[in-house]
C-alpha cells in the first residue's frame, strides 16, 4: 500500500465580518503572514484563533491585485504556477447580522499571470458554489471560507450558516481539478466547541486529522489520507506520525520510507498530537 502510494505521490473562531465580505471562521482561515488584497479595513475578518500558525512553505502564494484592478470586488487571489487564481466578493443582504445572506453565490475565477485587471467576463470560471444546501436540518447559506492550489488541484473549505446561528452548522472539505473542472468531497469536518481539524499536503495527496473530545479528558483522533488523482482514501495511524511543529510539517512514516507534509490553511499541528 506505501510503494503504491509512495508512486503516485510526488477552529472555527467565528469572525465578525463586514456587510459585504465573508473569508472564514476558522483555523482554515487567511494565515497572518497572508496579505488581504483589500485595503479596507472593514474587508478583513478578525482571527482570535490561539492554535493557528504560518505555513514556512505553501504550495500556493498570496497575491496583489495587478495593476491597474481595481481592488472593489476582489475578495482573494492567489499566485499559482497556473495563473491566479481568485474569487469576487459575492452580493449579500444588509440586515446587520455579522454573517449576512447571500444573494449571489461564491465562485473562483483564473487569470493569467500577467492580468492588469481581474474580471470575471474575461477569467475562466473554475467553480460556482451553490447559493444554499438543503440538509437535514434545513437551508443554509453556503460559505467559501480559503482555498490553495497543489497539483493542479484547488483544495478549499465551505462552510453552511445562517445568520443569528453563532456557528456553521457544517464544514466541507473539497477540492476542484482546475481542468477537468471535477469537484470532490474530501470529507466534513468540525472545528468548535473543542474540536480540532487539520490538513496538510504532499502533491496530490492531502493529510488531514479530525481530533474530537473522548472519554474524560481524552481526544480521539481520526486521520486519513487521499489522492486527488486516484480517489484512493487510507486510514492512518497516528504511531506513523511525527509532528514537527517548528516546521509546521508532518512526517508520515511506512515501510521504511518517509514523505513530509506541509500544513496549508492556517492549520496548526494541534489536530495530529
Amino acid at each position: 500500500m506505501f510503494s503504491k502510494f509512495n508512486k503516485t505521490s510526488a477552529k472555527w473562531s467565528l469572525a465578525v465580518l463586514a456587510l459585504t465580505l465573508v473569508i472564514g471562521c476558522s483555523s482554515l482561515s487567511n494565515p497572518s503572514n497572508q496579505n488581504d488584497l483589500v485595503s479596507n479595513n472593514n474587508s478583513q475578518p478578525s482571527n482570535s484563533n490561539a492554535h493557528q500558525s504560518q505555513p514556512n512553505n505553501t504550495a500556493s502564494s498570496e497575491s496583489n491585485v495587478p495593476t491597474g484592478q481595481s481592488s472593489s470586488n476582489v475578495q482573494r487571489s492567489i499566485e499559482t504556477p497556473r495563473g491566479l487564481i481568485w474569487n469576487p466578493r459575492p452580493a449579500m443582504n444588509n440586515n446587520n447580522s455579522p454573517v449576512p445572506p447571500l444573494v449571489t453565490p461564491f465562485s473562483l475565477y483564473l487569470s493569467p499571470s500577467n492580468s492588469k485587471q481581474l474580471q470575471t467576463s474575461s477569467a475562466e470560471t473554475i467553480l460556482t458554489l451553490p447559493l444554499t444546501e438543503y440538509t437535514s436540518a434545513g437551508q443554509f447559506n453556503v460559505y467559501l471560507n480559503n482555498y490553495f492550489f497543489s497539483d493542479n488541484w484547488i483544495i478549499y473549505s465551505i462552510f453552511l450558516m445562517n445568520p443569528g446561528m453563532v456557528q456553521p452548522y457544517s464544514n466541507q472539505l473539497r477540492a476542484v481539478n482546475i481542468d477537468s473542472k471535477k469537484d470532490i468531497l474530501l470529507t466534513n469536518f468540525y472545528d468548535a466547541g473543542g474540536d480540532f481539524f487539520s490538513i496538510a499536503v504532499k502533491n496530490d495527496w492531502i493529510l488531514y486529522s479530525q481530533k474530537t473530545p473522548g472519554p474524560g479528558v481524552s481526544y480521539v483522533n481520526q486521520i486519513a489520507m487521499f489522492n486527488l488523482n486516484n480517489g484512493q482514501k487510507m486510514s492512518v495511524d497516528q504511531n506513523d506520525l511525527k509532528v514537527i511543529p517548528e516546521k509546521n510539517v508532518v512526517n508520515y512514516s511506512k515501510n521504511g520510507q518517509t514523505l513530509t507534509f506541509q500544513l496549508q490553511l492556517g492549520s496548526t499541528t494541534t489536530a495530529f498530537e
